[in-house]
């Protein structure tokens, strides 16, 4: 069972569900520690990591300013507001790249205009799936590299939430991932293959097949 831990909570409450064998769960964006990403060593095992959820923009969308230009195109923000709002995402853009590099996952880089790639993916992905937790999870929609997120809390006929469906051209996105040797990830704390098994899963109900005939993940 996974106590959805997130957003404003009661003293404690982290701590209550991992006494009664509930696992926390462990988003990375808001995994901090100081003035950066905390690392995934520091996670803790009763929990759930993952890099994104429905309820938030997918990894492609929030890397490349999608769900701030959806807001805008929505009415839900004004010009001044969207300025202000993608300030955050250029820093927490660049603290992730130095994360990433600490973990020996990316190429060190200074900056934070470097453009979205499934190296990047791959390596945000490796970065969770490092933590001691008990679990890790990826979304269809990150591995597709989807833009649009599948739901945006707070809207209800300004957009089709929970009715987006995959673009068919993400599709060769998902199989490829299913077969690419460095998504096998792997967490040297606990001596299972997490995002193997994941992946295989996902990428199985993607195309519709039975999990265990979905393919290898090596």
């Amino acid at each position: 069972m996974i106590g959805e831990d997130l957003g404003t909570l009661p003293w404690g409450f982290s701590e209550r569900l991992a006494d009664n064998g509930i696992l926390s769960y462990r988003v990375l964006w808001f995994e901090r520690e100081g003035d950066g990403f905390a690392p995934p060593a520091h996670y803790p095992r009763m929990s759930m990591a993952c890099v994104s959820t429905h309820d938030l923009p997918t990894l492609k969308g929030w890397w490349e300013g999608s769900d701030i230009a959806e807001k805008l195109a929505l009415g839900l923000l004004s010009e001044k507001d969207a300025r202000k709002e993608r300030e955050t995402p250029r820093e927490d853009r660049r603290l992730l790249l130095a994360a990433l590099a600490r973990e020996g996952l990316l190429a060190a880089d200074g900056g934070s205009d470097v453009a979205f790639s499934d190296a990047l993916a791959g390596a945000a992905h490796a970065y969770v799936a490092r933590a001691p937790a008990l679990l890790a999870m990826a979304q269809v929609d990150d591995l597709a590299g989807e833009t649009v997120a599948v739901n945006l809390p707070g809207t209800d006929r300004e957009r089709p939430n929970w009715r987006r469906k995959a673009r068919p051209e993400n599709g060769g996105s998902v199989r490829k991932w299913s077969g690419a040797s460095d998504f096998k990830w792997a967490s040297p704390q606990s001596g299972l293959d997490f995002g193997g098994i994941s992946a295989k899963r996902e990428a199985g109900a993607a195309q519709n097949l039975d999990p265990n005939e979905a393919g290898e993940i090596a």
